[in-house]
């Protein structure tokens, strides 16, 4: 009877793993959601310098969590919160005088907003050929600026039939332009010189989607975005 009943645990307990690991997932995911909640609270009522007073330890935590699920988490709406928080940050502590109220942010939006956060709209392969460029960070970076490090790979490419997804394009048009706004020369060298070619993009798209960040406004950009995922959806098929 006692090996029967041990027999039966034992075929309980991957089940109980498996519901347990889904769970803890769940409750991760409702973690991020709150918490990127509250900082897009935070930095859309005029109160990111606030967040300036705390150690750099700190500010590097919460710009890489954002960063993450910005690049990563599997709801499309959370990474548009996420996006929308560092568009934000970009426009309050990057100034159209071209000086960073903290120091290294310029650096670390360019190659987050504006590398593996781009390319993780796509899938693995192009994000993770982006993680490599951001790992290589920037040489000579400010004691105490955000870590450029890789974030995280999401799995494969968003649905660009979905709302939400569709909501995030025209976050990430937006989020592009204002970088090439802020910070002109840096992005369009991240992004021509490193980024694209290591993204496994073909190309003339590589030629297209730098021309659209430069030339056209957000909704078209957002447009091309589309037009890619939907491409990559086709070619995984």
């Amino acid at each position: 009877a006692a090996m029967s009943a041990a027999g039966q645990q034992q075929q309980q307990q991957p089940g109980q793993q498996v519901a347990a690991t889904l769970e803890d997932a769940r409750e991760k995911g409702e973690l991020q959601r709150g918490y990127c909640a509250l900082l897009h609270c935070v930095t859309h009522q005029s109160l990111s310098s606030s967040l300036l007073a705390g150690s750099p330890q700190v500010l590097d935590s919460m710009l890489t969590a954002v960063a993450r699920s910005a690049a990563t988490h599997v709801d499309p709406s959370v990474r548009r919160i996420c996006v929308q928080i560092l568009e934000r940050l970009v426009m309050d502590w990057c100034p159209t005088n071209g000086s960073e109220l903290m120091p290294g942010f310029k650096t670390f939006a360019v190659q987050h907003l504006g590398g593996h956060i781009l390319l993780g709209l796509f899938g693995a392969q192009t994000a993770a050929a982006c993680n490599g460029t951001a790992a290589a960070g920037a040489p000579g970076q400010p004691p105490g600026s955000p870590s450029t490090a890789a974030v995280g790979t999401p799995g494969g490419p968003l649905d660009a039939r979905d709302a939400a997804t569709v909501a995030l394009l025209g976050e990430m048009g937006s989020a592009l332009k204002l970088l090439h706004e802020r910070c002109e020369n840096d992005f369009s060298a991240h992004l021509c010189g490193r980024v694209l070619p290591e993204s496994g993009l073909p190309g003339d798209v590589q030629q297209q989607l730098a021309y659209h960040v430069r030339e056209s406004d957000a909704k078209q950009v957002k447009e091309f975005l589309r037009e890619l995922l939907m491409s990559a959806a086709g070619a995984s098929k």
